[in-house]
């Protein structure tokens, strides 16, 4: 709904004051509609009355052994709470190994039951010109659509935009079996958004493997992206998540309160999944969006190179725009969705 991590803070403060109530930030983005954050705060206040608040804010939490922020490890033995130990330790690539073996046990679906996993896609923004935009996000542990809020805010008018969540990162729901089954869920929901309208995929960073073999998949049958924008996507190969991991993503997390066990394993099984997987040229013009600066870790030292500027195999056009790896969808979020409207009135919409 345009929610994003400032505006998230904002309500969950005024939330807090009008109830009295401990809230993370992450309860709402974890709620997706206006009744159900409404039951939400409701189960609490009855919760409060019975003397149950502290077993309340833990479950919500995301954390259920205490609420930490990025600190060091203090004795919980959740897995999200051993991740951010190795973090901390400057260990993300262990922590990254556990959350890979943890996804294992999870409940898995394959290609011919993705229909039952498909995600039910969040409108960002109505009205103006075809083609519509499907957002794909990241695959780390807080992503989701609240990464395109103010991108989508940017482009109101100019074109239709919708985010797509990925399956497995709610608990209750199965991850996928392989990047055929991520594919096939995605694709189908893809297809419900759009209708018979023209579309173009977007995905961020690792979501950008998302929309690839998304758009791969819809080519096969007859139904390609008009266009497949890659928001400063790195080959698996080369990317160096736990880097950009120990750099930012845990300290934005400090602030929204989105982690837990499902989001954490769900990112470990799909990591896994894209291990080995190369991207298969497609028809559909690409645009390769990269940041002009490169991300600085907690000390304040820029990380090299080839850890930041990122290539593609494919045939793509290059497109820079201001800001980090993190920060292009951020503070830089307007600049970056115009930079992607005038290309596809350049390369899409002139074809």
């Amino acid at each position: 709904m345009g929610v994003d991590s400032l505006t998230a803070v904002e309500l969950r403060n005024r939330l807090a004051t009008a109830t009295g109530l401990r809230l993370p930030a992450g309860v709402v983005f974890s709620r997706t509609s206006a009744a159900e954050l409404a039951e939400e705060l409701r189960v609490r206040l009855d919760e409060r009355v019975g003397g149950g608040e502290a077993e309340s804010a833990a479950a919500g939490s995301g954390f259920g052994m205490g609420e930490e922020h990025g600190s060091a490890y203090t004795g919980g033995d959740g897995v999200v709470d051993l991740f951010r130990s190795a973090c901390a330790a400057h260990r993300a690539e262990d922590g990254l190994r556990l959350l890979q073996a943890a996804a294992r046990l999870r409940p898995a679906f394959t290609a011919d039951e993705a229909e039952a996993a498909e995600s039910e896609p969040v409108r960002l923004a109505e009205g103006g010109a075809s083609p519509r935009l499907v957002c794909l996000p990241s695959l780390v542990l807080i992503a989701g659509p609240h990464e395109y809020a103010r991108f989508a805010a940017a482009l109101r008018g100019a074109h239709g935009i919708d985010a797509l969540p990925h399956p497995g990162y709610s608990a209750g729901q199965p991850i996928p079996a392989d990047v055929e089954a991520a594919a096939e869920a995605q694709a189908q929901s893809v297809l419900k958004a759009v209708g018979d309208e023209s579309f173009v995929l977007l995905g961020r960073s690792s979501g950008g493997w998302m929309a690839q073999a998304v758009a791969e998949s819809l080519e096969l049958r007859g139904r390609g992206p008009a266009g497949l924008v890659l928001l400063d996507t790195p080959l698996p190969a080369e990317f160096s998540l736990a880097e950009v991991i120990e750099a930012g993503i845990l300290d934005r997390d400090g602030e929204l309160d989105l982690a837990d066990s499902a989001r954490a394993t769900a990112m470990g099984g799909y990591l896994a999944a894209f291990a080995r997987w190369a991207p298969q040229k497609t028809t559909a013009p690409t645009a390769l969006v990269r940041p002009a600066d490169p991300v600085t870790d907690r000390n304040g030292v820029l990380m090299r190179a080839e850890q930041w500027h990122f290539t593609w195999p494919l045939p793509h056009d290059s497109v820079q725009v201001p800001g980090d790896h993190l920060t292009m969808l951020e503070d830089h979020a307007e600049e970056t969705a115009h930079a992607v409207r005038d290309w596809v009135a350049t390369a899409v919409d002139s074809r």
